[in-house]
């Protein structure tokens, strides 16, 4: 060796004592709070081995983290997993779990049974502000979402939006493709955007929010199923988000009527919900039902979008005109009111066979 080459390998020398200082250092106080463990560490005189023993004691306890992390993923798997098959959950699996994990399965735990109790029968029905949290967790905060536990809301969702999370959150864990979880997101963040358009903040007024994707969904559902479950595009979804946050009516209120959209009213105020056509005031109440659901699946079949001043426009078009009373109703007519897409002489018929019932004898 030459006279040249000693001081680099006396280097060399000295490092690898100061990593075994450092690691004999952070074995000896692994045991010891990490806030502790970084004081000992910062008193090292020599700023070499200080250094090294800084980071030696910060990787072991990421390393130390780590292992608790995953020994308690076990023990909480392993309770909700015997929650889920109705077994008790022992006190030794309890005390392993993480205090987020345990006070989560304790919670869930006591409202299920004070459901067993007082609403037996009854199904559980979503808390709009649990559902909001979680669509806000799934669009800003996806890793977290990824690794939330969906069945400590089982008490505060119904079963379907229940199993929607757990399918939303399986396909950002595993997806199958670039697309699928995109358009996942995608969804729910255009009828974000809609809400946003709207002047509906899920956060302050969850209820509302809540009742506009409820309404989102059912309509896509039911698009879905006519075609013979057949997943719709994002443009078809679209026009399902576009149509409910257009479909608006008057309510009827001291004043001036405010305009609103339909899926936003109370009962109280669909009772005195209208709307107009051709200057004529046209109340919602006053369109039967069965009227209502022929003029909704003549427009699907159309095409056409689907709303409350559609109906209305259709109704008034096709109701018939007031026929004349001295047509006599025919042995046997119907007593039942026709369709409004039945011919005159079947409304006529109709009105006088109501006449003759109710004339006085």
């Amino acid at each position: 060796m030459g006279f040249a080459q000693q001081p680099r390998v006396e280097e060399i020398l000295r490092k690898e004592v100061d990593n075994q200082f450092a690691t004999q250092f952070a074995a000896e106080q692994a045991g010891k709070p990490l806030s502790e463990q970084l004081k000992a560490a910062g008193e090292i005189k020599d700023p070499a081995r200080r250094e090294k023993a800084l980071i030696e004691v910060k990787n072991n306890h990421a390393m130390v983290q780590q292992a608790q992390a995953e020994q308690e993923k076990k023990f909480s798997d392993a309770a909700w997993q015997m929650v889920g098959q109705g077994k008790r959950v022992p006190e030794s699996v309890l005390a392993g779990m993480d205090g987020r994990e345990r006070v989560q399965l304790q919670d869930h735990l006591r409202q299920r049974a004070e459901h067993a109790t007082t609403q037996a029968n009854k199904a559980i029905q979503t808390d709009p502000s649990v559902h909001a949290n979680l669509i806000d967790m799934m669009l800003n905060e996806p890793e977290k979402f990824k690794n939330e536990r969906i069945a400590a809301h089982a008490m505060k969702l119904s079963s379907s939006d229940l199993e929607q999370f757990a399918a939303k959150q399986q396909a950002m864990r595993n997806p199958t493709g670039a697309g699928k979880q995109d358009s996942i997101l995608t969804d729910d963040q255009r009828v974000t955007g809609a809400l946003t358009a709207a002047g509906v903040d899920a956060k302050k007024n969850p209820d509302a929010a809540y009742q506009v994707r409820t309404e989102i969904d059912r309509r896509v559902r039911a698009d879905s199923l006519a075609r013979g479950g057949k997943d719709l595009t994002a443009d078809e979804k679209q026009k399902h988000i576009d149509a409910v946050l257009v479909d608006k009516v008057f309510v009827s209120e001291f004043g001036r009527d405010p305009q609103k959209p339909l899926v936003l009213l109370t009962p109280a105020e669909q009772k005195n919900a209208y709307v107009t056509v051709n200057g004529q005031e046209v109340k919602l109440s006053t369109i039967p039902m069965n009227d209502r659901q022929q003029i909704i699946d003549s427009l699907r079949r159309k095409g056409e979008p689907v709303s409350e001043q559609a109906i209305a426009e259709v109704y008034l078009r096709k109701k018939p005109q007031a026929a004349p009373r001295q047509v006599a109703p025919a042995s046997g007519a119907a007593t039942t009111q026709p369709s409004i897409y039945a011919s005159a002489e079947e409304w006529a018929a109709y009105r006088a066979a109501q006449e003759q019932k109710n004339a006085k004898p």
